[in-house]
């Protein structure tokens, strides 16, 4: 057995980080950003990181500059599993951050709230952003279930699923 982790963070040394703190506010969370973390049969750590101005991976070192986690949790999984992880999360780099999209998560919170049933109006299959990025690795790994499309999944479902 082996092991990956979920990750929650903000950002670290920004002036004025304000989608952070919209994000934060509207999650009612102390963070913005969700990221997959694993070690790499070299013992250094990775992360597939989808922030402006695309999706990437970084070393744990690089990340850790430009964020703070918040809090991570770690996944048990087999050695097939991580793999499959790993080449699923190098397999979605490359593609441009979904700020639209990420608009669109805002107005069905805002919507929902109101009392309505309310889907991502805005999606986007060129675009990405963090949680329907890591989301869709984790479906389609079967790590994580929220019946949800992934253009519709929020850091508080994620957080909620792995926080029990």
């Amino acid at each position: 057995m082996t092991s990956f982790f979920i990750g929650f963070s903000k950002p670290k040394n920004h002036p004025f980080p304000l989608i952070s703190w919209l994000i934060q506010w509207v999650e009612g969370k102390e963070f913005s950003h969700v990221y997959t973390k694993w070690q790499a049969k070299d013992g250094e750590y990775y992360i597939f990181d989808v922030r402006p101005p695309m999706s990437r991976i970084v070393s744990a070192d690089e990340f850790y500059q430009v964020a703070e986690p918040v809090k991570e949790f770690e996944i048990d999984c087999t050695t097939a599993k991580l793999d499959e992880l790993i080449y699923e999360c190098f397999s979605s780099c490359g593609i441009s951050y979904g700020w639209l999209e990420l608009i669109g998560i805002g107005f069905s919170k805002f919507f929902r709230f109101l009392g309505f049933k309310s889907k991502n109006p805005i999606t986007d299959k060129n675009t990405i952003f963090c949680t329907e990025a890591n989301y869709r690795i984790y479906q389609k790994l079967k790590i994580m279930d929220l019946q949800k499309r992934p253009e519709d999944v929020t850091l508080s479902d994620i957080f909620k699923k792995l926080d029990k």
